[in-house]
């Protein structure tokens, strides 16, 4: 049987206990220069994040975890959980103070007890969904130019995204409002990510690594759909390797 090509690469996705790795077959060496190539592509998405790596049935010794940490370390990236089915490295995990399963890690206050999970900030409210693989973040309100939403899962926003704002999210993007700022949609390498606005015109929009600019006033969109004489809700995915815009209404498959 043949294998797919997600199943011999780097699989890179928002879950609700933030970014997961997950490591396809073969030699290390191999695997850990695409993750770098990866990691090094999406840049400030990840800087600073915690992320778990997945490795299924691999066998890991000491040496081959630290070689892991080391290179997410040189991203600005920390490994807090490994995920392992192969339970000799599910224990070498385990013994060098690893997570083994996908729940976030606990904050303790000065006492040893758990501290509570701070809040999120003013206007931002995460949507978590129970036995789903993601999380998404709803946004209130109009994100004006300088402005910078970054999420691993999806991302509403409940108002405008002004000339100069930008949302970068791991899942899809959706505007209930105009957007005329800049928007990358699975941003880990997702290209069956969508975006979605009340008016679409963006500086520019991005899907996985799939870049669309906005288009000429009197041409077309950027492929395919001819811009309506009035404003419409509208959806942009990949197509065929080129970004397509379709009215809302008319959209055959997500």
């Amino acid at each position: 049987m043949a294998t797919s090509s997600s199943e011999q690469s780097v699989q890179i996705r928002g879950t609700s206990s933030g970014l997961v790795i997950t490591l396809p077959n073969g030699d290390l060496v191999a695997v850990l220069a695409q993750l770098a190539e990866r990691l090094q592509a999406m840049g400030s998405f990840v800087k600073g994040g915690r992320v778990a790596v997945e490795i299924g049935a691999r066998a890991l010794n000491e040496p081959d975890i630290a070689d892991i940490g080391r290179l997410l370390e040189a991203h600005q990236v920390s490994l807090w959980a490994l995920l392992s089915e192969h339970p000799p490295t599910r224990q070498l995990a385990a013994n060098l103070g690893l997570a083994v399963d996908l729940a976030p890690p606990l904050r303790h206050n000065g006492n040893g007890q758990p501290a509570p999970a701070a809040g999120p900030p003013p206007g931002v409210e995460p949507l978590l969904h129970a036995g789903e693989d993601f999380s998404a973040l709803l946004v209130h309100g109009t994100l004006r130019g300088g402005q910078s939403i970054e999420h691993p899962g999806a991302v509403i926003v409940m108002g405008d995204v002004n000339a100069g704002a930008q949302v970068v999210a791991g899942g899809d993007v959706v505007i209930w409002g105009r957007l005329r700022g800049t928007v990358h949609a699975g941003a880990a390498g997702n290209r069956a990510a969508v975006v979605c606005a009340l008016v679409l015109q963006p500086t520019q929009l991005r899907i996985g690594d799939t870049i669309g600019r906005a288009p000429d006033p009197i041409g077309q969109r950027w492929r395919l759909h001819l811009r309506p004489s009035r404003p419409a809700p509208e959806v942009a995915h990949v197509s065929d390797g080129a970004i397509v815009v379709e009215p809302w209404d008319q959209v055959k498959s997500w």
